[in-house]
């Protein structure tokens, strides 16, 4: 079905309808001869969405590939896009966009239309991939790109693996190099985070509940390589952050990098540590998709 709807729209048809009345003999004739471009794009497509971290967990749209191979498409389907410094700026906003319409789940329901307006505006493009003409063209509509307030609040309750999640923290690292594998990291080690190990732990029974209902939620997520993921483990994270970082201008970096809060990092001040985050990353999302 993906394969066959890519091939609707990236052969030009006006009516892309997923019909058997679009698949007659003179369309299929289009299609066939425009088939090594289609499938090239397709493919280069995919190529780019591995290159920036995407697999078939985290991508929860076949359709938002499409404007991506119509892009592609349009400035030729060159061989090094994935990786060439000279598509470092495409990169970078094929990224952002693709976060953006995964999040607000802009391909849900009937794409048909949706479909047709990006492939316009994509072809009346310049030389770059166009992301500001994008939002703007569907700008308060109901399948509007950008995020109001109330939105970028609810991005917030997503939770460790859940398919959504790594679309939000790939847009608040955008100079990572996804490339390489990273994994989702508990910042305070999930491993602590039981009503017994708490209490061990002189956490008041007040504070409890927010502890168990928050560990798992974005505020304590970060992206982080493999490696480094493995050697902070089960460390209480204020111990683990003086441990990597001894001194405090490369502490100062990393906290910033990661939007970790100056404040007391103890397992006793999670809660401070929760909201203070939220809004570190509330102001950032701002700045990326309000």
């Amino acid at each position: 079905d993906f394969v066959l709807k890519s091939c609707l729209v990236l052969a030009g048809f006006k009516d892309i309808a997923f019909n058997v009345d679009n698949f007659n003999r003179e369309n299929m004739v289009a299609i066939e001869n425009k088939w090594d471009e289609i499938s090239k794009a397709i493919k280069a497509s995919f190529i780019l969405l591995a290159r920036l971290g995407y697999n078939r967990d985290t991508l929860t749209s076949n359709n938002a590939i499409i404007p991506i191979a119509s892009y592609l498409c349009k400035i030729g389907i060159p061989d090094n896009f994935s990786d060439s410094a000279n598509y470092q700026k495409d990169r970078e906003n094929i990224f952002r966009w693709l976060a953006m319409v995964i999040l607000k789940r802009t391909f849900g329901g009937q794409p048909d239309s949706i479909l047709r307006q990006m492939r316009e505006v994509i072809s009346s493009c310049g030389s770059n991939f166009p992301l500001d003409e994008l939002v703007r063209k569907f700008k308060g509509t109901v399948k509007s790109i950008s995020f109001d307030d109330d939105e970028i609040d609810n991005l917030l309750y997503y939770q460790y693996a859940q398919p959504y999640t790594y679309s939000i923290l790939a847009l608040i690292y955008p100079f990572l190099d996804f490339r390489n594998r990273f994994h989702q990291d508990h910042i305070y080690p999930k491993s602590i985070f039981t009503i017994k190990k708490l209490r061990s732990r002189n956490i008041k029974e007040d504070d409890i509940e927010f502890y168990l209902d928050n560990y798992n939620r974005l505020a304590n997520l970060q992206l982080i390589e493999g490696l480094p993921n493995q050697e902070k483990s089960s460390k209480d994270f204020d111990v683990w952050i003086k441990e990597k970082y001894p001194d405090k201008i490369s502490r100062k970096a990393y906290m910033e990098r990661n939007y970790i809060p100056d404040i007391d990092l103890s397992l006793q001040n999670f809660r401070e540590f929760i909201v203070e985050r939220e809004k570190l990353i509330s102001a950032a999302l701002e700045k990326l998709v309000g």
